[in-house]
């Protein structure tokens, strides 16, 4: 996740960062993506994008999760078991949020390449120790 350093930037600075990890994330996948054209898009030195991220991929799970909440914000929340129409509702409303928003394009690569590329913390079980060490 972002370091504080970047959480405390004015606002138009982490939107100027934003705007330019979208562009990059939503034409590269990670492994092809490059913190030059970031760093150059974003007006910023290298060594400030280092000091808001620990890599690119903690760049780009903080983009997605944004994504994902500005996405599930148009979307009916609930606390309840939905009904089969119900359900399909909500994912036809996830479906219309993404298709025309800016984040389309980030969406559909992360579907078809990032999401196999990108650690997460949430769905990668503990490895086992070695018994020897």
């Amino acid at each position: 996740m972002p370091s504080t350093t970047f959480l405390n930037l004015n606002e138009d600075k982490k939107q100027k960062i934003a705007q330019s990890l979208l562009l990059e994330f939503s034409n590269h996948s990670v492994s092809e993506a490059q913190v030059a054209r970031i760093v150059k898009e974003a007006g910023i030195a290298r060594g400030a994008f280092y000091k808001y991220f620990n890599d690119l991929q903690d760049a780009y799970t903080y983009l997605y999760q944004q994504a994902m909440v500005e996405i599930h914000e148009k979307i009916t929340n609930s606390n309840q078991i939905l009904s089969a129409e119900e359900y399909r509702k909500q994912i036809k409303e996830f479906l219309d949020a993404v298709n025309g928003s800016p984040y389309q394009d980030l969406i559909r690569l992360h579907f078809q390449v990032n999401e196999n590329l990108v650690k997460s913390s949430h769905t990668m079980a503990p490895q086992p120790k070695d018994s020897r060490e």
